[in-house]
């Protein structure tokens, strides 16, 4: 044989590997017995409901896979022409389908970020053709539209039956994918299931007679698409490009069609990106010389397939000619996700290549060897994955089925409940892996962590909006101190944030509007009603009127806003001196949809395909190993372009000489293998020389699982039946968790109203890659010795090598929520039609159905991109029931009734028999944490569920659990609050403190050696003290420090009704509470380093008293009930979201602190003071007669006085918030003046929920709703550092004994209000104390003297009121021994505190020594 051309020395094409996949179809295959998986009949678009009239339009024109008639064979539509019972001949045969690679099924897009003219230099940095004035619309690159696939025989084999026919060793087509025929031009013979592809496209297309070959917005008819197929094929010996140019075609990308499974799924692109080979010949009768086809019976087959774009400009790396560019080749492939074998560029003319900044051509390629065909009676693939994993769908003894709110949560519910105590098995080591797999870090702190962000994984993102910050501030507001603006520059900040929420919030809504102006527009075309009823439509009219009515304002108040926003961010005009720095808002959040998991089922995908995709040049091609024939005519290469035909024949050339049976041999240097012959392993099987290759059949039917069509029963439980509690976690840390359940009994005496929902769910990659990418981090970064407890090293190789190969699919429910929302998705027409480079187009029909509404083209234009999903509208599902189908807030239970899993060529795998008549048989799904039914108490394990028929006894149930979300976006708002000056006779309002301002008003120490409670102002100057005594005994303010000159106007009102309580004569309110700081501060979490620094470190953990505010806020105005059914228009939900959209309004409960959570920093809150106290004094905030906190004493309260309350108990559970919506089109907020946005925002303060709290100062406090993510409210550093320096470390001490007279008062050295540092001078004479030794030099004596006040006492019977003066003493060591000096001896008491301050440098010095506990009065402590 002649020797293949050799690899050019200079490349000039690059190559792209394409996995390419072969599917024998013949008679038996569709014999699926029980627990087999069966073929589906071929299920397309059905183009009636494309139509919109005669309320025909649908929300999804593509069925669900039916497979009850799939089985026996003569049933199946597929196979047999159920007319006339004879098998369809011409379906039978190979079937092939090749997968397009990553760069076609990437885009770019344009954002706030990313402008439209970068959008359009990032796709031409792809190679994507942007217009100059495209709009923010995803752009993916034109697909290869030409496929060369050849076919590889030996007729003469013994595998060939008939052996030695006519058939062509050597057979090639050419499928053009492009090309678009109308069913009036295709054939009769042309079977348009099988040999053309429906195209539902919402792509304009050319004109013929536009010269220019300009789009045109009204060349689209919804009649002429549902005539429209693409795909064509033919034999390549007849075709050239130059004859089939003035063919029809559409410009082909993987979203160019309305069908989402249109690259993927083979009975949707069939001569697409798929084609038929029914192994047919002609076969010459001899004796009667006539010509007839015949078909192999068997055969052993090999395929080839080369692909590249019929239009070289529309090349992934072509430019125009003479075009050069800023990036170099290498630059934009990297850009694609592609790059060439490690080693590469060692290759000087392959570096010259890749730095080069020209176009290039691009050639697609993929082969698949030895696909054994048999058609004989009986035949059947040696192996079909698809049986074995039917079966284990089926399995009794460890259903496959799990459901969790993430990917890895199901899967960890699968290993917990199959392999919890297995100690084999991938899923076993899962299992024992399971709390690194939430966080890397063991520690219970990095726990909670991760346990937080499973659960916040658990929920879809919203964007929240904006904010902006002063230019030195963004970065400060957590760190230093920021510098306060002046007046003028403060009020304007305030005015740009409130007036940039105004506009946030008008953007959401008039996104909302613009939906519901199409589904004003559906819901009309679908109403069978609308057309006979003059109240129906004049109904729809006049909501379109209001909505696009609204639409228009809205308009006109955005563009004033954003002139607004930009004169106020001036920093010419706003005296900022720079332009303010914009941050963001909190998200947005809502429930995800749960997320099926199916264990022990493959998926399709390669292993590799999240990678960075190997591609090679031509120049690097294995052609030269030799061992083929050569490459002739018959290969078909000389229909691809000149430029392109040296490289295609390279690429038949390594075809052939990598054929099953060629001589194995490495690759020459420089040269490598093609992506897909790679050799992988597969039982047992050596790399390069055996079994295993992905570019081999190897006698087993493929298997690509590509989608999930699911049915389940829905039972909606009233909402009174959930309550949000501390419960078990079922893999701790952390011990507990906070979440909604169903403690009270449902089995019995509930009707709830039932639904029955569906949905159809693709499986990605992006699970099973995570997962992988998981697994290694981790096993690179925890140490060894921590995973030696948990796997073996044997056990961590094993998974290692074996985690590539885990089987499991996973695919989250989307179109639940949508369900219980009345929504629908699904595929189906559009009225509008978002064109790059054009924007938005009227369809003509949608338009003419749109007038009858007086809907004109500028109305029907305002819909923009917001028409997915449909309403219900008509749908039949909620015929016949009183019930509201919608359901604002999910809570209810589900039963699986279907779970199918159809793969790319047909094959139906099942979760329920589809051939059960009655009944359904259970699916007993492992469900995660959230979406398990509780137990009955008492009641052994058996689970609380609505459906008491289904409620047995054992561990599995049928049911998951939905507990309450919300079904739309929503926020938690937190933020510390600040009380605005309000006029006499007006109730207080709450401000969200800013960067500047700091929310402490006040600190709270606990002083154990006095047992007592110091209190201080917020910028950390000693206020007051109440101690724990025998008696009674009054606290004096500021003892025994004089009371600083500036403290008139210190807003100190609340701090003194504080104090009030804490001194009152019973004591209870100061003993109840110093117990529950001392409980809270026995379990949190240690103080930062930087702590040990400041002085007060020596007495007690210092707790700051802080206002805080909450609010639950919805994105946009609560949804309604999207069906038209006359029985729905009138039905109303029990609750609503907000007042008068139900019978009543939904109350979520919130938990604020965590007593379980080392990392929480609430110890108790106040709750407001009611409405008549606050208006009789605006400055009295809070109701402190009750203090709620979770570190209360079992015992229960100790007195009448005593204030703390158990959070979480009957007498007080946890706080409630109703959800609050800001209508951005209501009057108040449209005046396009300054003060409507100041409004807006005074509103949106005015939701909040504000208590007074006591607080860790280092620590966040933790909310959980059990609706939304875990919130955080935590006080940034800077507020409470400047505090810290200023207290200083004091306590009470005595009465003691001292051995010589005190000193006369002097008032040149009496303590000043600037206690923080004495540093002296001090008098000459010291107090000796006992046991003060060295540590004596540190610590300074404070000793009272006694002045008689100039203010007479109120009654003539009490003694005068004597003022306390203090005089600091140095300390003298005194004797700690008893020992007999001369009198008198003097009984002082006083103040002992710190003479200077803790610092940096002192950690370096040895540690002063606490004064001697000797020294003190017995029952005092110096553990300070």
């Amino acid at each position: 044989m002649a020797d293949p051309t050799p690899p050019p020395r200079i490349p000039e094409n690059l190559l792209i590997p394409v996995k390419l996949d072969a599917f024998i179809f013949n008679a038996e295959i569709c014999n699926g017995k029980e627990k087999q998986a069966k073929i589906a009949p071929i299920t397309q678009p059905n183009y009636t409901f494309l139509r919109l009239d005669a309320s025909m339009a649908q929300s999804d024109i593509i069925d669900h896979t039916d497979i009850h008639n799939a089985t026996p064979p003569t049933r199946n539509s597929r196979l047999y022409n159920i007319g006339s019972r004879k098998i369809r001949e011409n379906r039978l045969g190979v079937y092939l389908h090749w997968m397009l690679p990553r760069p076609y099924r990437s885009s770019t897009t344009a954002t706030d970020s990313r402008p439209v003219g970068e959008q359009a230099h990032a796709a031409w940095e792809k190679g994507l053709k942007a217009a100059p004035q495209q709009q923010t619309v995803p752009i993916f690159p034109t697909v290869p539209t030409r496929w060369l696939i050849i076919r590889k025989l030996d007729p003469r084999a013994e595998t060939t039956v008939p052996n030695n026919t006519a058939i062509e060793p050597v057979k090639a087509w050419v499928v053009e994918s492009d090309r678009m025929q109308h069913i009036d031009d295709i054939p009769l013979e042309v079977d348009l299931q099988v040999d053309v592809s429906p195209f539902i496209t919402s792509v304009l297309r050319k004109p013929d007679t536009d010269p220019d070959g300009r789009l045109d917005a009204t060349n689209m008819s919804i009649d002429e698409q549902a005539e429209v197929f693409i795909g064509y094929r033919t034999d390549a010996a007849a075709w050239t490009e130059a004859e089939v140019a003035d063919k029809p075609r559409v410009d082909l990308t993987v979203t160019s069609s309305s069908n989402q499974l249109l690259a993927d799924f083979q009975y949707h692109n069939c001569n697409v990106f798929s084609m038929l080979d029914t192994l047919e010949y002609d076969h010459v009768d001899p004796e009667a010389g006539q010509t007839s086809k015949r078909r192999l019976e068997a055969a052993n087959v090999c395929y080839y397939v080369v692909g590249w774009h019929g239009d070289p400009g529309k090349d992934i790396l072509a430019m125009a000619p003479g075009e050069a560019g800023e990036k170099r080749r290498d630059e934009r492939i990297q850009g694609l996700n592609m790059g060439l074998r490690p080693g590469s560029l060692s290759d000087e003319n392959i570096a010259r290549w890749m730095g080069s900044t020209g176009g290039a051509r691009v050639l697609c390629h993929g082969a698949m060897y030895d696909v054994e065909w048999d058609n004989r009676a009986g035949a059947r693939p040696k192996t079909i994955p698809a049986d074995a994993f039917c079966a284990r769908m089926n399995s009794d003894t460890d259903p496959p089925i799990a459901v969790g709110s993430t990917p890895m949560d199901a899967l960890l519910a699968y290993a917990g409940a199959s392999h919890g105590g297995a100690a084999g098995g991938v899923e076993g080591d899962l299992w024992r892996l399971q709390t690194l797999l939430r966080a890397q870090d063991g520690g219970v702190a990095a726990q909670w962590a991760a346990a937080d962000e499973v659960h916040s994984g658990g929920f879809a993102r919203f964007d929240g909006g904006a904010r902006y910050f002063f230019p030195d501030s963004a970065a400060a507001e957590h760190a230093n101190a920021v510098r306060p603006p002046t007046a003028r520059q403060a009020a304007r900040m305030r005015s740009l944030n409130a007036a940039q929420r105004l506009l946030d919030g008008i953007a959401r809504r008039e996104k909302q509007m613009r939906w519901e102006l199409f589904a004003c527009w559906w819901k009309f075309i679908a109403d069978p009603d609308s057309a006979g009823q003059a109240s129906r439509r004049e109904a729809y009219e006049k909501e379109a009127e209001k909505l696009t009515t609204a639409l228009n304002v809205l308009q006109l108040h955005t563009a004033q806003l954003a002139r607004d926003i930009a004169e106020l961010r001036d920093p010419a005009l706003s005296g900022f001196g720079a332009a303010p720095q914009e941050g963001v808002l909190p998200d947005f959040a809502q429930q995800r949809d749960p997320t099926l998991l199916i264990a022990g089922v493959a998926a399709g995908w390669p292993r590799d395909f999240q990678d960075r995709l190997l591609v090679r040049l031509d120049s690097q091609t294995c052609a030269a190993l030799g061992g083929g024939e050569a490459v002739d005519a018959s290969f078909g290469t000389g229909c691809l372009p000149p430029a392109l035909q040296r490289s295609a024949a390279l690429l038949v050339a390594e075809f052939l000489a990598l054929l099953p049976g060629s001589p194995w041999a490495e690759p020459p240097a420089g040269t490598f293998h093609p992506l897909y012959h790679d050799g992988e392993k597969g039982g047992g099987a050596v790399p390069g020389k055996d079994t295993g290759w992905r570019d081999r059949w190897g006698s087993a039917q493929p298997w690509f699982p590509l989608f999930v069509e699911w049915e389940a029963q829905y039972i909606h439980i009233p909402y009174e039946k959930w309550a949000l509690a501390e419960r078990d976690a079922w893999r701790p840390p952390p011990a507990k968790t906070c979440a909604f359940g169903l403690d009270a009994d449902i089995t019995t005496g509930f009707a709830g109203d039932v639904r029955h929902i569906s949905g159809r769910n693709l499986i990605l990659p992006q699970p099973k890659h995570a997962l992988t990418a998981h697994i290694d981090r981790l096993f690179g970064t925890v140490p060894a010795s921590v995973l030696k407890g948990l796997v073996s090293d044997t056990q961590r190789q094993g998974l290692h090598d074996t985690l590539g190969s885990l089987a499991f699919l996973s695919c989250p429910l989307d179109g639940l929520t949508q369900h219980l929302t009345t929504q629908y998705i699904g595929t189906h027409v559009k009225p509008l039609v978002r064109v790059p480079g054009l924007g938005p187009a009227v369809l003509e029909e949608a338009l003419a159905a749109g007038r009858k509404i007086k809907l004109d083209r500028a109305r029907m234009a305002l819909i923009d991109q917001e028409s997915d999903p449909t309403p219900y509208g008509p749908l039949p599902t909620l015929a016949g029931t009183a019930i509201s189908g919608f359901k604002p807030v999910t809570h209810g239970q589900m039963r699986f009734t279907k779970i199918n899993v159809i793969d790319k060529f047909g094959q139906v795998i099942y979760a329920v028999k589809p051939d059960v008549r009655e009944g359904t048989p259970p699916v007993f799904p492992c469900a995660a944490e959230r979406h398990a039914p509780q137990r009955l108490p008492g009641a052994g394990n058996r689970p609380n569920v609505a459906d008491h028929g289904r409620s047995k006894d054992g561990g599995r149930c049928e049911f998951i659990q939905l507990p309450p979300s919300i079904n739309q976006p929503a926020r938690l708002n937190a933020s510390f609050v600040v009380r605005a000056d309000t006029a006499a006779g007006a109730e207080a309002r709450w401000l969200p403190v800013t960067e500047w301002q700091n929310p402490i008003w006040g600190w709270v120490v606990a002083n154990y050696a006095d047992r007592a409670i110091q209190v201080f102002l917020p910028d950390g100057t000693f206020y007051r003290e109440a101690r724990i005594t025998a008696g009674a005994r009054r606290a004096a303010p500021w003892l025994p420090f004089p009371a600083p000159r500036d403290i008139e106007g210190a807003g100190t009102a609340q701090l003194d009704r504080l104090v009030q309580r804490l001194a009152a004569d019973d004591q209870e309110y100061l003993i109840a509470f110093m117990a529950m700081v001392d409980a809270a501060l026995q379990e949190v979490a240690p103080a930062p380093a930087a702590y040990a620094q400041f002085a007060s470190a020596l007495v007690g953990r210092p707790l700051a008293l802080v206002n805080m505010g909450w609010s639950l806020e919805l994105s946009t105005r609560p949804k309604t009930n999207q069906s038209s059914l006359a029985s729905q228009r009138q039905a109303k939900s029990p609750l609503g979201l907000l007042e008068g959209f139900g019978d009543g309004v939904y109350e979520f409960p919130v938990r604020l602190g965590d007593r379980s959570r080392l990392t929480d920093g609430l110890v108790g809150y106040f709750g407001a003071a009611s409405k008549e106290d606050r208006l009789a004094d605006p400055a009295n905030e809070l109701d402190l007669s009750t203090l709620y906190t979770h570190f209360a004493p079992a015992a229960g309260p100790t007195g009448p006085n005593d204030p703390v309350t158990a959070i979480g108990t009957e007498k007080h559970p946890y706080p409630k918030l109703r959800a609050f919506w800001l209508d951005p089109t209501a009057e108040r907020y449209s005046s396009l003046k300054e003060p409507a946005f100041e409004n807006y925002v005074a509103d949106h303060n005015a939701e909040l929920k504000v208590f007074g709290a006591l607080v860790d100062p280092f620590l966040p406090v933790t909310a959980h709703t059990g609706i939304l993510p875990v919130r955080t409210l935590a006080l940034p550093p800077w507020t409470w550092e400047s505090a810290l320096r200023t207290m200083t470390a004091f306590f009470h001490v005595g009465p003691i004994i001292v051995t010589q007279e005190l000193p006369e008062f002097n008032k040149d050295f009496q303590l000043k209000p600037q206690y923080g540092e004495l540093s002296g001078p001090f008098p000459a004479a010291k107090v000796g104390i006992a046991g003060a030794g060295k540590a004596g030099g540190e610590w300074i004596w404070l000793q009272p003297y006694g002045k008689p006040n100039d203010i007479p006492p109120k009654e003539p019977s009490k003694d005068p009121i004597v003022e306390d003066r203090f005089m600091p003493l140095e300390i003298s060591n005194a004797h700690d021994r008893p020992w007999l000096e001369r009198g008198p001896y003097v009984a002082v008491e006083g103040y002992l505190q710190m003479k200077k301050k803790h610092t940096k440098e002192d950690d370096h010095k040895p540690e002063s020594a606490p004064l001697a506990p000797s020294s003190l009065p017995h029952g005092y402590s110096t553990n300070v």
